[in-house]
Parts: structure tokens; C-alpha cells; sequence
């Protein structure tokens, strides 16, 4: 090769390295002005994007696992009769761990549902079902994603039943639904709890003023622990509670700026655009002034289009755990509720469980977060521990509560309520 043919050569490997330089760059700079609202859902574009961004950014899709909301009360139908638990947070736990595949298949093939009647629901409930019941009415979507599917319709429930013969039914605020799935079976599971039965089941018209889907152990005896409440002092440093934790689960800096409130029972923590208010009796309140000021819960490139609601509930449920541990709480917290207001912000409400029980002070909630779009722009937590006051008392039987409800079709539930003295005892209470 001649020194003229080998300038030639070297000169277009040189014009070939810029050319591919420049398409990279402009590919770059395309991607950086793309987002998933500028590209056809499912498309092929929508998931290179996707993959792309997520190689870039390290992203990883937060769907399924560790769910901010599970069963109160689980109910399987055995070869022997019907089983299973409520308000028992190891057993429902345990229960639901082995059956949420089950009925997570159920929604596999995307269920179609119509309209049903009370009679048609309490009727499938005296065949084999397998039963999740609900403390709040929840968007199906987020239901069904921590079953491990996708399912986007616009459905709030408190009621998963799915029958050996394969339909779905769901309790709505509006009424049941009914839709045909492939059928349920979960005979081979290891499953080992009480025995049990519907309110449906019975004939009598002894149970008639509660729900078909009440739960009844008959010959049940129970005494629950009182609990004591001890509140995190987060201001006083001999007080065993970690205030560097609870920032740290905001975004703030244990340095940032501040001033005392309340008389010195609370400090106002102040970034550019928002503010963390931290009170000596638990409560702590996040509001951001502006869009720049809100915790960043997911950005375009992380999810497709019609994510948003879970990784939104679920960031809400990391930071309240996070807050939790912050005064070495054990409780759990339980997602609700989830509204939307009429300029698009969403509302997570929380309550909080001692045991798989519900506690209940007053009228305000345990936590609630306010989301416009990918930011959390406030937050209002009410923090507490719950400790063993060292007595026990008898809880009234679920049969009784169900036989002496009030007409009104309500359901039979258990919960933490304040006494005089200030600590909580376990009560029944009848819920719609």
C-alpha cells in the first residue's frame, strides 16, 4: 500500500468516526427532550426509550412486593369448610403470602366486570371462595399490581372474591361487580387456620343486619393487650428518637436553617421552597411553596404512562416506615384511602395497626400525602408508639357483635380506641 492510498484510508476512518460522532450526539440530545407523555404508549419507541433511560439513570420499576396496604381478613374454603383469619397481622400475613398468586392469576387476562346484587354475591360466598378483605376502598389498580398484574380501570374496592369456579366479585362504594376469570384453585396449598364461616351462610336471619362477607368464628374467645402510647420527644436528645433519621427521610439537612414554634415545643426546619415543621408530640408536616420545592417520587423515564399511582402509594409508604423507625416504632402503617382533588392532586391517607388491629384517634388519620404529578408537595404525620400496658381484656365475640348490629348492612370490624386513661383498648365496631 502506497503512502498515497494510505492518507486516503486513514482520512475516511477519520470522516467516519466524526459522522458516527455527530448521529450519537444528536441521538442524545433528542433523548434528552423526550419524555413518555411525547411517545405512543406501548409502542416500540416507548420501550427503547424506557430502556434507555433506565441504563442511564439506574432506575428499577418499584411494582409489586412489601404492599403499602394487605388484607384485614382472610378467608380460603378447605376440603373440611372455610378457614382463615382477620385483624391477626402474623396470620393474615402468613395467609395472604401463600394465596395473593392465586388471586393475583385471577387478573391475568384483564377481568370484564358488570353489575351483580347483594343476593348474587352472597350466594358465591357459600360455595368454595377464596376471600381478601380490606380495611379502606382501594384503586383495583394498585390491588392487582401488588398481585403481580396490571390493571387499570378506574375501580375502588374493599372485597377481592374469587370462586373455584372462576368469577371475580368486588364490593364497591356503588354497589358489586361480577366478572368471569379463570377459576381459582389453590388446593395445593399448605394452609393452616380457624375455622370459619360468612354471614351468608347462615339462613336463620340472625346475622341479617351485617354484611354477607362478615367473618365468624364461632365459639371465638379473645383477650387483646391494652397499649400504651408513647410519643418521639423528636427536640429532646436524651429521648432515644433519631431526628437526623426522620430528615433525612424528607431531603433536609440536620443543618439547615430553622426556628422554634409552639413555645419551644416544636422547630420549623426552612429549604428555599419548603418547610418541615417537627413537633415534640409526633407530629410533622411537610408543605413545598413551589414545584422545585417537592420530593421527586419518579421521573418520565422511570415508568410507562399509568404507573404513577403505585410508585406514588409506594414512595408514601417508604417514607412513613422510614419516619416509623425514626422513634423505633413497630407498628405498621396501612394505606386507606386515595382521592383526587379537582386540580389533580392526589391524597394517600394511612392509618396505622398494632397487631393487624386499627387504631383510632379522633377524627384525624395517621398520615396523609399530597401529590401533584412526579412530586410530593405536603405531607401531615402523626407519629406514636404503641407499647404492652401489661393488661389484657376480653373482647366481645364477633357472633354476638354480628347478632346485635344495627340494621344498615354493616360489617363487623375490631380497633384500638383511647380510654380515659389515655391508653387504647380493642373494641368491636360496625363499619359500612
Amino acid at each position: 500500500m502506497d503512502n498515497q492510498t494510505r492518507k486516503n484510508l486513514l482520512k475516511n476512518i477519520a470522516l467516519l468516526v466524526l459522522f458516527t460522532g455527530m448521529v450519537v450526539l444528536a441521538c442524545l440530545v433528542w433523548l434528552s427532550d423526550l419524555s413518555m407523555e411525547s411517545v405512543p404508549e406501548d409502542s416500540l419507541l416507548a420501550h427503547v426509550y424506557q430502556r434507555l433511560t433506565y441504563g442511564v439513570h439506574g432506575f428499577e420499576l418499584r411494582t409489586g412486593g412489601d404492599p403499602a396496604a394487605e388484607p384485614t381478613r382472610i378467608a380460603v374454603s378447605l376440603e373440611d369448610g372455610l378457614a382463615g383469619a382477620q385483624y391477626h397481622g402474623a396470620m393474615t400475613s402468613t395467609l395472604y403470602a401463600t394465596l395473593e398468586g392465586v388471586m393475583g392469576d385471577a387478573f391475568a387476562e384483564e377481568p370484564h366486570f358488570s353489575g351483580c346484587s347483594e343476593e348474587d354475591f352472597a350466594k358465591a360466598l357459600r360455595g368454595k371462595v377464596l376471600y381478601f378483605g380490606y380495611e379502606g376502598y382501594l384503586p383495583l389498580s394498585l390491588l392487582s399490581g401488588w398481585l403481580g398484574h396490571d390493571y387499570d380501570l378506574p375501580l375502588r374496592t374493599d372485597v377481592l372474591l374469587l370462586t373455584q369456579k372462576g368469577e371475580l366479585y368486588l364490593h364497591t362504594e356503588g354497589g358489586y361487580l361480577c366478572a368471569p376469570v379463570k377459576a381459582g384453585s389453590w388446593q395445593d396449598a399448605e394452609i393452616s387456620a380457624a375455622a370459619c364461616s360468612f354471614a351468608a351462610a347462615r339462613e336463620d336471619g340472625i346475622y341479617a343486619n351485617v354484611r354477607p362477607d362478615t367473618l365468624v368464628f364461632e365459639g371465638e374467645t379473645q383477650t387483646v393487650e391494652q397499649l400504651s402510647v408513647r410519643y418521639p420527644s423528636f427536640l429532646d436528645t436524651q429521648s432515644g428518637s433519631d431526628l437526623t433519621a426522620l430528615l433525612n427521610a424528607f431531603h433536609y439537612d440536620p443543618y439547615v436553617r430553622g426556628y422554634a414554634g409552639d413555645n419551644g415545643q416544636s422547630w420549623v426546619y426552612v429549604e428555599t421552597y419548603s418547610t418541615l415543621h417537627v413537633a415534640n408530640n409526633g407530629t410533622v408536616e411537610f408543605r413545598a411553596s413551589a414545584v422545585d420545592g417537592g420530593l421527586e417520587v419518579y421521573t418520565a423515564g422511570e415508568i410507562l404512562r399509568n404507573g404513577t399511582l403505585r410508585l406514588q402509594a409506594d414512595f408514601a409508604h417508604t417514607l412513613l416506615k422510614t419516619a416509623q423507625e425514626s422513634l423505633a416504632d413497630t407498628s405498621q402503617a396501612m394505606l386507606f384511602d386515595v382521592t383526587e382533588t379537582a386540580d389533580g392532586t392526589r391524597v394517600f391517607t394511612f392509618i396505622q395497626t398494632v397487631g393487624g388491629i386499627p387504631v383510632q384517634s379522633g377524627e384525624q388519620p395517621f398520615a396523609e400525602f399530597e401529590f401533584q404529578g412526579s412530586r410530593l408537595m405536603a405531607a401531615k404525620l402523626h407519629l406514636r408508639a404503641f407499647e404492652p400496658a401489661g393488661i389484657r381484656f376480653p373482647v366481645l365475640p364477633g357472633a354476638q357483635a354480628a347478632a346485635a348490629a344495627p340494621a344498615g348492612s354493616s360489617r363487623v370490624s375490631l380497633a384500638y380506641l383511647e380510654g380515659e386513661n389515655g391508653n387504647y383498648t380493642a373494641v368491636r365496631c360496625y363499619q359500612q
